[in-house]
Protein backbone atom coordinates (compact mmCIF):
# COMPACT_ATOMS: atom_id res chain seq x y z
CA UNK A 1 0.00 0.00 0.00
CA UNK A 2 0.98 3.53 -0.90
CA UNK A 3 -1.55 5.58 -0.33
CA UNK A 4 -0.73 6.33 3.14
CA UNK A 5 3.05 6.29 2.51
CA UNK A 6 4.94 9.37 3.37
CA UNK A 7 8.66 8.53 2.40
CA UNK A 8 11.58 10.51 3.31
CA UNK A 9 13.37 11.56 -0.09
CA UNK A 10 16.02 9.17 -1.00
CA UNK A 11 18.61 11.27 -2.26
CA UNK A 12 21.89 9.94 -4.48
CA UNK A 13 22.32 6.95 -2.80
CA UNK A 14 24.77 3.99 -3.81
CA UNK A 15 22.31 1.37 -5.32
CA UNK A 16 24.38 -1.22 -4.08
CA UNK A 17 23.71 0.16 -0.52
CA UNK A 18 19.97 0.37 -0.66
CA UNK A 19 19.12 -2.84 -2.56
CA UNK A 20 22.18 -4.79 -3.35
CA UNK A 21 20.79 -7.85 -5.05
CA UNK A 22 19.46 -5.82 -7.97
CA UNK A 23 22.83 -4.73 -8.95
CA UNK A 24 23.63 -8.62 -10.20
CA UNK A 25 20.46 -8.11 -12.29
CA UNK A 26 20.63 -4.34 -13.61
CA UNK A 27 21.06 -3.88 -17.38
CA UNK A 28 22.44 -0.91 -18.54
CA UNK A 29 20.75 0.51 -21.43
CA UNK A 30 22.32 -0.10 -25.09
CA UNK A 31 22.06 3.85 -25.88
CA UNK A 32 24.58 4.53 -23.20
CA UNK A 33 26.79 1.93 -24.05
CA UNK A 34 30.09 1.83 -23.37
CA UNK A 35 30.56 3.61 -20.73
CA UNK A 36 34.15 4.99 -20.55
CA UNK A 37 33.52 6.78 -17.43
CA UNK A 38 35.17 3.87 -15.76
CA UNK A 39 38.04 3.62 -17.88
CA UNK A 40 39.76 7.06 -17.04
CA UNK A 41 43.03 5.59 -15.02
CA UNK A 42 42.71 9.40 -14.10
CA UNK A 43 39.47 9.61 -12.42
CA UNK A 44 39.93 12.74 -9.72
CA UNK A 45 35.98 11.52 -8.93
CA UNK A 46 36.69 7.83 -7.90
CA UNK A 47 34.47 8.14 -4.75
CA UNK A 48 31.73 8.32 -7.34
CA UNK A 49 33.06 5.51 -9.37
CA UNK A 50 32.52 2.87 -6.54
CA UNK A 51 29.26 4.57 -5.93
CA UNK A 52 27.53 3.92 -8.98
CA UNK A 53 24.63 4.12 -10.20
CA UNK A 54 22.98 6.12 -7.54
CA UNK A 55 19.33 5.80 -6.51
CA UNK A 56 16.84 8.61 -6.15
CA UNK A 57 13.00 8.22 -4.65
CA UNK A 58 10.64 10.35 -3.54
CA UNK A 59 6.72 11.56 -3.03
CA UNK A 60 5.65 14.43 -5.37
CA UNK A 61 7.79 17.82 -5.68
CA UNK A 62 10.63 16.47 -3.57
CA UNK A 63 13.66 16.73 -5.49
CA UNK A 64 17.78 16.46 -4.49
CA UNK A 65 18.74 19.80 -5.03
CA UNK A 66 17.34 23.25 -6.17
CA UNK A 67 18.44 24.23 -9.79
CA UNK A 68 22.26 23.76 -10.23
CA UNK A 69 25.26 22.92 -12.77
CA UNK A 70 27.25 19.65 -11.04
CA UNK A 71 30.83 20.19 -9.80
CA UNK A 72 32.12 17.58 -12.43
CA UNK A 73 31.30 18.33 -16.15
CA UNK A 74 30.76 14.77 -16.83
CA UNK A 75 27.40 13.24 -18.38
CA UNK A 76 24.92 11.79 -16.76
CA UNK A 77 21.45 10.07 -17.69
CA UNK A 78 18.82 9.67 -15.21
CA UNK A 79 16.40 6.72 -15.67
CA UNK A 80 13.12 6.42 -14.05
CA UNK A 81 11.53 2.91 -12.96
CA UNK A 82 8.62 4.08 -11.34
CA UNK A 83 6.17 7.01 -10.98
CA UNK A 84 6.98 10.33 -12.95
CA UNK A 85 9.66 13.20 -12.84
CA UNK A 86 9.51 16.76 -14.55
CA UNK A 87 12.66 18.09 -15.76
CA UNK A 88 14.25 21.18 -17.11
CA UNK A 89 17.43 21.98 -18.90
CA UNK A 90 19.37 25.15 -19.91
CA UNK A 91 23.00 25.13 -21.71
CA UNK A 92 25.63 26.97 -19.98
CA UNK A 93 25.23 30.10 -21.77
CA UNK A 94 22.04 30.66 -20.05
CA UNK A 95 23.54 30.63 -16.49
CA UNK A 96 23.40 34.39 -16.19
CA UNK A 97 19.32 34.85 -16.18
CA UNK A 98 18.51 32.04 -13.73
CA UNK A 99 20.01 33.89 -11.10
CA UNK A 100 23.07 32.31 -9.95
CA UNK A 101 24.49 32.10 -6.54
CA UNK A 102 28.22 30.94 -6.04
CA UNK A 103 27.72 27.94 -2.67
CA UNK A 104 31.23 26.46 -2.38
CA UNK A 105 32.22 26.54 -5.60
CA UNK A 106 28.85 25.00 -7.20
CA UNK A 107 26.51 27.33 -9.18
CA UNK A 108 23.33 27.15 -7.51
CA UNK A 109 20.37 29.36 -9.34
CA UNK A 110 17.78 30.69 -6.90
CA UNK A 111 14.77 30.75 -9.96
CA UNK A 112 12.52 27.82 -9.60
CA UNK A 113 12.37 26.95 -13.77
CA UNK A 114 9.03 25.07 -13.07
CA UNK A 115 7.35 27.98 -11.15
CA UNK A 116 9.58 31.23 -11.76
CA UNK A 117 8.84 34.56 -9.82
CA UNK A 118 9.41 36.56 -12.53
CA UNK A 119 9.59 39.62 -10.51
CA UNK A 120 12.46 37.88 -8.18
CA UNK A 121 14.11 36.53 -11.48
CA UNK A 122 13.08 38.90 -14.62
CA UNK A 123 15.75 37.66 -16.62
CA UNK A 124 14.50 33.95 -16.71
CA UNK A 125 11.77 35.09 -19.19
CA UNK A 126 14.86 35.36 -22.01
CA UNK A 127 16.26 31.90 -20.96
CA UNK A 128 16.10 28.99 -23.48
CA UNK A 129 16.26 25.54 -22.33
CA UNK A 130 13.98 22.45 -22.12
CA UNK A 131 11.02 20.87 -19.80
CA UNK A 132 9.33 17.80 -20.04
CA UNK A 133 8.57 14.44 -18.03
CA UNK A 134 10.16 11.52 -17.80
CA UNK A 135 7.96 8.81 -16.95
CA UNK A 136 8.82 5.16 -15.96
CA UNK A 137 10.55 3.22 -18.55
CA UNK A 138 12.48 6.43 -19.81
CA UNK A 139 15.30 7.87 -19.63
CA UNK A 140 17.20 11.44 -20.13
CA UNK A 141 20.69 12.01 -21.03
CA UNK A 142 22.13 15.51 -20.19
CA UNK A 143 25.55 17.06 -20.92
CA UNK A 144 27.63 17.26 -17.86
CA UNK A 145 27.58 21.27 -18.31
CA UNK A 146 24.02 21.58 -18.80
CA UNK A 147 21.82 23.48 -15.78
CA UNK A 148 19.55 21.49 -15.07
CA UNK A 149 16.48 20.50 -12.79
CA UNK A 150 14.99 17.57 -11.71
CA UNK A 151 11.55 16.68 -9.38
CA UNK A 152 9.46 13.83 -8.83
CA UNK A 153 5.62 14.15 -10.18
CA UNK A 154 3.83 11.71 -9.11
CA UNK A 155 0.93 11.96 -6.82
CA UNK A 156 -0.08 8.84 -6.45
CA UNK A 157 3.07 6.95 -6.08
CA UNK A 158 6.80 7.10 -4.84
CA UNK A 159 8.94 8.24 -8.02
CA UNK A 160 12.29 5.72 -8.39
CA UNK A 161 15.08 6.38 -10.52
CA UNK A 162 18.70 6.08 -11.15
CA UNK A 163 21.35 7.82 -12.29
CA UNK A 164 24.72 7.37 -13.73
CA UNK A 165 27.73 9.16 -15.08
CA UNK A 166 28.20 8.71 -18.29
CA UNK A 167 31.87 9.49 -20.35
CA UNK A 168 31.99 9.37 -23.83
CA UNK A 169 36.15 8.08 -25.43
CA UNK A 170 36.03 11.11 -26.95
CA UNK A 171 35.84 13.44 -23.69
CA UNK A 172 38.98 10.95 -22.80
CA UNK A 173 41.05 11.48 -25.62
CA UNK A 174 40.10 15.59 -26.58
CA UNK A 175 43.73 16.30 -25.72
CA UNK A 176 45.52 13.37 -27.83
CA UNK A 177 46.06 12.06 -30.99
CA UNK A 178 43.89 9.04 -31.44
CA UNK A 179 46.29 6.62 -31.49
CA UNK A 180 47.69 7.65 -28.21
CA UNK A 181 44.16 7.10 -27.35
CA UNK A 182 43.95 3.76 -28.85
CA UNK A 183 46.76 2.51 -27.17
CA UNK A 184 46.53 3.86 -23.38
CA UNK A 185 42.86 2.35 -23.35
CA UNK A 186 43.41 -0.53 -25.66
CA UNK A 187 41.17 0.25 -28.66
CA UNK A 188 41.02 -0.49 -32.01
CA UNK A 189 40.39 0.74 -35.05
Amino acid sequence: KTSNWDPRYLHDEPLARVCEDVIENLTVPKYVMPNWFFMDPDATAEHELKREPTMFMGKAHSMSYPMHQNIMSYDFFISVFQGRKRFALFEPREHDKLNPVQLEGVSIYQVDAFAPDLVAAPRFAQAKGWAGFLEAGELIYVPGDFIHSFENFDFEHPTVALKFWYQRHEQLCESMPWQACADRFGLAR
